[in-house]
């Protein structure tokens, strides 16, 4: 379906009325525009805000990590999605990625599921803290930790992952995307092996990335 911006916001208005409402992921997902707004856009959906935000983020926003965030951003080159990577993995590619990145200002990682599925927790948080020491290299960018989503089949090993994440974030110059609550039980968002989100889980990832990318204060 078309969309048409005739008497509606412009782009760079949308995404100022979106600044100044400080919408919430939820909102841009499901396209709940404060009712003041509503009267100016009409029926001007959720997936034209959506878009929108995402074009006017992604230039300096790089995404990297395992197939988690395989759908999200689809077909942008600043989300690299790499197969089966684990954390020790990914610290070998980061150096070559940031340089060949160099004007993407923030930098989100998604990263530790396969870990979960091949190792052992306290070995995982040993990679994590090495991570994190390597990452103190880029001072001029704003990094994000984007936890890990729950799987359908619980596993609590990912719970205390995203609990001792959220903690270790806290006391670096992190930011921590929290996932875990909001695909807490939606059934919905996953696809079959109810590990991967499917499309609609995709999107409300992105959305929660995108969020916090905006919104998280900066931290010195």
């Amino acid at each position: 379906m078309a969309y048409s911006f005739q008497g509606l916001l412009s782009k760079e208005e949308l995404v100022a009325s979106m600044q100044s409402t400080r919408l919430h992921p939820q909102h841009i997902s499901h396209g709940n525009f404060p009712r003041s707004h509503q009267h100016r856009w009409g029926t001007l959906t959720s997936q034209v805000a959506f878009s929108t935000v995402s074009r006017q983020l992604t230039p300096t926003l790089l995404i990297i990590g395992d197939t988690i965030i395989r759908d999200v951003l689809p077909k942008s080159k600043n989300c690299l999605c790499f197969p089966q990577v684990t954390v020790s993995d990914l610290m070998a590619k980061l150096p070559d990625l940031m340089k060949i990145n160099p004007t993407q200002s923030r930098v989100v990682i998604q990263i530790g599921s396969n870990d979960i599925k091949h190792g052992s927790s306290e070995l995982l948080k040993k990679d994590f803290l090495q991570l994190f020491d390597l990452l103190k290299r880029y001072p001029d960018k704003r990094l994000f930790i984007s936890g890990p989503i729950p799987q359908l089949r619980y596993e609590t090993r990912l719970f205390s992952l995203h609990e001792w994440l959220k903690s270790q974030c806290s006391t670096r110059t992190l930011i921590y995307i929290d996932n875990f609550d909001l695909f807490w039980n939606q059934v919905e968002y996953y696809k079959k092996d109810g590990r991967h989100p499917n499309r609609q889980g995709s999107q409300k990832l992105t959305s929660n990335i995108l969020y916090h990318v905006s919104y998280s204060p900066v931290i010195n």
